[in-house]
């Protein structure tokens, strides 16, 4: 078991710890009509700013055993552009247990084009390769289809109705669980 090793490559994407430089990116998607996340609101002027420090906080949490990072929250770039298309977190992770959850989004005016999908396989074939996670799991909103959609062509199975763990949202969530090493993911 180690650490991922930073930034993660895949074929359009870049997967990298927030710096305070993408605060403002993350403010406009957050501002964004209709959009939703819960570590996200949009109504906050300072929820970009505020973003980006919980994230760098949960890097520096640590399994007390192991001494490894416990929260990957890390920023999507497109490599071409280096614009920051959104957020995939591999976080809560359990190394006694061999599993971690998977989270995203991905910036309204860019979503779409796949990145959310890309960006996930790569994380997820980084938590089996490098961190040696043997499942993982998801969570997305009862009504959130699109998201549904994404976890299942990740791999992952529909397992129950879980108790939602935020207290500023009411809706239903269903958890989503794979085995990693099963067969391809992507």
């Amino acid at each position: 078991m180690k650490n991922l090793e930073l930034p993660l490559d895949s074929k359009r994407l870049l997967l990298r710890d927030f710096t305070m430089d993408d605060a403002d990116t993350i403010q406009k998607i957050a501002e964004f009509p209709g959009f939703h996340f819960v570590l996200l609101d949009g109504k906050d002027p300072e929820t970009g700013k505020k973003f980006i420090t919980k994230c760098t906080n949960a890097a520096a949490e640590t399994d007390p055993e192991s001494g490894l990072r416990l929260h990957y929250r890390l920023a999507v770039t497109v490599r071409d552009t280096k614009e920051l298309a959104g957020y995939i977190g591999l976080f809560n992770i359990d190394y006694k247990r061999g599993d971690g959850e998977i989270g995203f989004f991905i910036a309204p005016s860019l979503q779409g084009n796949g990145y959310a999908s890309e960006a996930a396989d790569n994380l997820i074939k980084a938590a089996w390769d490098q961190i040696g996670l043997s499942n993982v799991y998801a969570t997305a909103r009862e009504d959130n289809v699109i998201s549904q959609r994404i976890i299942e062509k990740l791999g992952m199975k529909k397992e129950s109705v879980v108790p939602n763990q935020y207290k500023d949202d009411v809706s239903t969530r269903l958890l989503f669980r794979r085995t990693l090493g099963n067969g391809p993911i992507l």
